[in-house]
């Protein structure tokens, strides 16, 4: 998915809801952090 197009997690209710919604995007890999720093 594009970085443009996802949308921005936000908590609206507990911590632990936060936390599951945000660990449905995917984690930039080691290369793609570089790439983007």
């Amino acid at each position: 998915m594009p970085l443009g197009s996802m949308p921005v997690p936000m908590p609206t209710g507990s911590l632990e809801a936060y936390v599951q919604t945000v660990n449905r995007f995917p984690m930039l890999s080691a290369e793609e952090e570089r790439a983007l720093a």
